[in-house]
C-alpha cells in the first residue's frame, strides 16, 4: 500500500469501539472484526493488534474512563523530558494569567530556556510534540481554554526529538521581548491550532455565521473574488465522535431563492445604519409606504402584502437554511404541511412508503387518497411506481433510530422514472444530506431540533431550484400554510443556538449509547437497543457522516416494565415533546405519531407496548447515565 494511502493508527477511543462491538455482536472471529472495521477504511487494524486489545481490555477501559481528556491519543503521552515540559507548563500557565499570546513562538523558546537550565542538549520541539504539547495544555488561538475537548482534532504523538540546532539560551521573558513581525503570523507547522492573518481573510464562512446571518453578503468579508460566494467546501466542523471534519457543499450567491423574490427586491441597508438580524416585523396587511424610509431598512413593507404569501422573517428563516441544507428552501407551519405541500405540488398517483415511522404522513397520503386517489404500497412494492410516481423514506426512522440506505433507494426509484423523499427530521444537518445521495426533495420538521424550545410549530421542503420553489410558495397561498410571523421571529431566535445544541445532544447520544451497551448485563429487563449506530450495514456511518443522530429506543421484557421504568426516573421527562432541549423518553404505544411493529400472526399493525423511545437533551451526559442507570437498577431489582 502507498505511504499516501496508509490508514493512521487507532486512538484510545476507537480502540473502545471496537471492543464495544465485539461486546455487542457477541463476536468470537477476529478476523470479521477486522474485516468490518477494514471495509470502514477509518483506522489501521489487524488480527494481531485486535488480539493485542482483547487482552488489555481491562486497561484500555480504565485509560479510557479516567482520562477522558485524552480519549483522542493512540496511547497515553510519555514524555522524554518531563522536568523541562512541566517547567514550560508553569510558565505557560503563568504567561496565559497575564494575557500574554501563546505563541508557537513563545512556547519554543521557553521549551529551549528550560532544556538548558536543565542540563539537556539545546533543542527545538518538533511539529508533532508542539501540537501535543498544545493540546495536553489546552492552548488554542494563542489561548488558553478551560478543558482539553476530546473530540478536538488529533496530535499524533511524535516523540522524537528534531535535529538539535545551536540556540542561545534566552530566558523565555525575553523572547517576548524579542517577537516583532515573526508574532504577526502564527508559526503554524502544518497545524490547524494556529491561523495567520491572511487565513481569516481567505477561509469560509463558518456554519454558526450562516446561521446567524442571512443574506448579509459574505463575499465581502473575502479578498478574493467577489463575483459570488465562494465555495462552502468547509461548513466548519461539529466536533463529533466518529469524524474530525465535515464538509458540504452550499448554495452560490447567484443561487438565491426565486428571482422575483421580495427578498431580492428589498432595499438593503446602507453601511451608515446597522440592522438588527433578528428583527421582528409585522407585516399582516401592512400600509403601502412610499418613498424612501428615513431609517434605511433590510426589507421594503409594500413587497409584503399579505402574510399568508410571505413576511420578511419567513423569508430571512428559509434563506438562513438555504445556507446550510444545500437547497432551496419553502417554510411552511408545520411538518406535516411541509408534507401536504409537497405531494399536492407532485400529485402523484402512486406513493411507496414504509408503514412503521411517522403516522402524521399517513394521515396527509390518507387525505390526499380520498381527494385524489393516490394509492399507498410499500417499499417492497416499488416495482408498481411510473414515471411522476414519489417513494418518501424517512431515515433515521421514528421512533427506532434506525437508518435507511438513501443511495438504494434513490436508484431503484430514477429507474422508474420516480422521484424520492426524505424525511430527514431525525438528523438534520450537518448529520445527513440527502442531496449527496441524489435525493429529489428533503423534507425537515423543524419543530424539533432546529426549534428547541418547545414554542413554535414549522416544517420546510428543500428542493433543487428556484422554479420549484416559487411554484410550492404559489400552491402554499392557496392552501393557507405559511408559518406564521411570530413563529418565523421564534425559529430565527432558535437557529443561533442550533448547532451547540446539536452538538451537545450528538455526543450525549454516543455517551449513553455505549454506556447502556457496555453495562446491558447488568439489567436484565433490558430485551434490545435500537439506534443507527448498532446497525451492521457500512451505509450508515458514512450517511450520518460519522455522527449519532439523538433517537434511540430501548425494548423491554414487558410493558409493565417499562411503564415503571417512566416512574423512576428523577429528571428525565416523560412529557411527550422533543423539542425542548431536555431528554424525553416515552411509551411509543401511547403517541399515535408511531407505529413500530408488525403483528406477522394477524397480518396487521400494531404497537407494541414495551418499547420506549429516547430523545436525547443537551444536559451534561453524567447526569443522563447516573439517571438511567438508578431508574433501571431499580425495575430490574423489583422484576
Amino acid at each position: 500500500m502507498p505511504v499516501h494511502d496508509r490508514l493512521p493508527r487507532a486512538q484510545l477511543k476507537e480502540k473502545i469501539e471496537v471492543l464495544d462491538y465485539i461486546r455487542h455482536t457477541q463476536t468470537t472471529s477476529n478476523a470479521a472484526v477486522v474485516n468490518h472495521f477494514r471495509s470502514l477504511k477509518r483506522f489501521a487494524i489487524s488480527q494481531t493488534t485486535l488480539s493485542g486489545w482483547r487482552q488489555m481490555e481491562d486497561e484500555l477501559r480504565k485509560a479510557h474512563r479516567e482520562s477522558p481528556n485524552l480519549e483522542g491519543y493512540r496511547r497515553m503521552p510519555v514524555l522524554k523530558y518531563p522536568n523541562v515540559m512541566q517547567d514550560v507548563e508553569k510558565f505557560v500557565d503563568e504567561k496565559a494569567s497575564q494575557g500574554v499570546d501563546l505563541t508557537d513562538q513563545l512556547i519554543q523558546h521557553a521549551y529551549s530556556y528550560f532544556m538548558g537550565v536543565h542540563g539537556h542538549p539545546s533543542g527545538r520541539l518538533s511539529g508533532g510534540m508542539l501540537q501535543a504539547f498544545k493540546k495536553r495544555n489546552a492552548i488554542k488561538n494563542g489561548k488558553k481554554m478551560l478543558r482539553i475537548d476530546p473530540t478536538e482534532g488529533n496530535a499524533a504523538e511524535d516523540l522524537s526529538m528534531d535535529t538539535p540546532a545551536p540556540l542561545m539560551i534566552t530566558s523565555p521573558d525575553e523572547a517576548v521581548l524579542q517577537e516583532t513581525e515573526a508574532s504577526a503570523v502564527v508559526e503554524t507547522n502544518g497545524m490547524d491550532f494556529g491561523r495567520s492573518i491572511e487565513d481569516m481573510f481567505t477561509n469560509s464562512i463558518g456554519f454558526n455565521t450562516r446561521l446567524i446571518h442571512s443574506d448579509d453578503n459574505f463575499s465581502s468579508f473575502f479578498k478574493r473574488s467577489l463575483d459570488g460566494f465562494p465555495p462552502f467546501d468547509q461548513i466548519g466542523s461539529l466536533e463529533n465522535p466518529r469524524s474530525s471534519v465535515l464538509s458540504t457543499t452550499n448554495l452560490s450567491s447567484q443561487q438565491l431563492p426565486y428571482e422575483d423574490s421580495a427578498l431580492q427586491r428589498a432595499q438593503r441597508p446602507s453601511s451608515s445604519a446597522s440592522t438588527p438580524s433578528n428583527v421582528l416585523v409585522t407585516t399582516d396587511a401592512s400600509p403601502q409606504v412610499t418613498g424612501a424610509a428615513e431609517i434605511p431598512r433590510l426589507y421594503k413593507l409594500e413587497n409584503f402584502t399579505y402574510t399568508r404569501s410571505t413576511h420578511p422573517n419567513a423569508e430571512k428563516a428559509e434563506k438562513i437554511l438555504e445556507n446550510i441544507t444545500n437547497g432551496h428552501v419553502t417554510i411552511y407551519n408545520s411538518g406535516t404541511s411541509a408534507i401536504m405541500g409537497v405531494l399536492t405540488y407532485l400529485n402523484p398517483k402512486k406513493i411507496a412508503i414504509n408503514n412503521s415511522g411517522y403516522q402524521g404522513t399517513h394521515q396527509v397520503i390518507a387525505l390526499l387518497s380520498k381527494l385524489t386517489g393516490l394509492q399507498k404500497i410499500g417499499l417492497d412494492d416499488h416495482d408498481q411506481l411510473e414515471k411522476g410516481d414519489v417513494m418518501l423514506i424517512e431515515t433515521p426512522m421514528n421512533p427506532e433510530g434506525y437508518c435507511i440506505d438513501i443511495s438504494r433507494y434513490t436508484a431503484v426509484v430514477h429507474a422508474k422514472g420516480a422521484l424520492l423523499i426524505v424525511d430527514s427530521t431525525l438528523a438534520p444537518p450537518p448529520l445527513q444530506d440527502p442531496f449527496k445521495h441524489n435525493a429529489d426533495f428533503i423534507l425537515h420538521s423543524a419543530t424539533k431540533y432546529f426549534s428547541g424550545h418547545s414554542d413554535l410549530l414549522a416544517g420546510f421542503i428543500v428542493s433543487k431550484s428556484q422554479k420549484i420553489k416559487k411554484d410550492l410558495i404559489s400552491e402554499r397561498l392557496s392552501l393557507g400554510t405559511n408559518i406564521a410571523n411570530f413563529d418565523a421571529f421564534l425559529l430565527l431566535r432558535s437557529l443561533r443556538t442550533f448547532k451547540m445544541r446539536i452538538q451537545q445532544q450528538c455526543l450525549n447520544t454516543e455517551k449513553v449509547i455505549k454506556f447502556l451497551t457496555e453495562n446491558s448485563h447488568r439489567y436484565p429487563v433490558i430485551l434490545k437497543l435500537h439506534h443507527s449506530s448498532l446497525q451492521l450495514n457500512d451505509f450508515v456511518s458514512e450517511q450520518l457522516n460519522g455522527f449519532y443522530n439523538p433517537v434511540f429506543a430501548v425494548e423491554f421484557k414487558s410493558q409493565s416494565v417499562a411503564e415503571e421504568l417512566l416512574t423512576k426516573f428523577k429528571f428525565l421527562s416523560n412529557n411527550s415533546n422533543s423539542e425542548g432541549g431536555e431528554t424525553i423518553v416515552e411509551m411509543t404505544n401511547k403517541n399515535p405519531d408511531f407505529m413500530s411493529a408488525v403483528d406477522t400472526s394477524e397480518g396487521v399493525e400494531v404497537q407494541v407496548g414495551n418499547l420506549l423511545r429516547f430523545s436525547v437533551g443537551c444536559e451534561d451526559y453524567e447526569d443522563l447515565l447516573r439517571d438511567l442507570n438508578q431508574a433501571l437498577r431499580a425495575v430490574s431489582l423489583s422484576h
